[in-house]
């Protein structure tokens, strides 16, 4: 079994990893802090859309759906 990243609004898959916690160490290498002083707080993600992680070679009765 391995995980992706994969946008939830186009379906693009951005980042595939043996283990989920390496998908999301990829997520947080995706931000960036500002510049100022006082905004070194605030941490921008940089991906144009939101992420979701995913299982793959998951079946659909893993999924709760009926198989077609």
């Amino acid at each position: 079994m391995s995980y992706q990243v994969i946008g939830f609004e186009s379906g693009k898959s951005y980042f595939t990893a043996k283990y989920k916690e390496l998908c999301f160490q990829w997520i947080n290498q995706q931000t960036k802090h500002g510049a100022a002083p006082s905004d070194r707080q605030r941490v921008h993600i940089t991906l144009s859309e939101p992420v979701i992680v995913w299982k793959i070679g998951v079946g659909a009765w893993a999924l709760g759906r009926k198989q077609v």
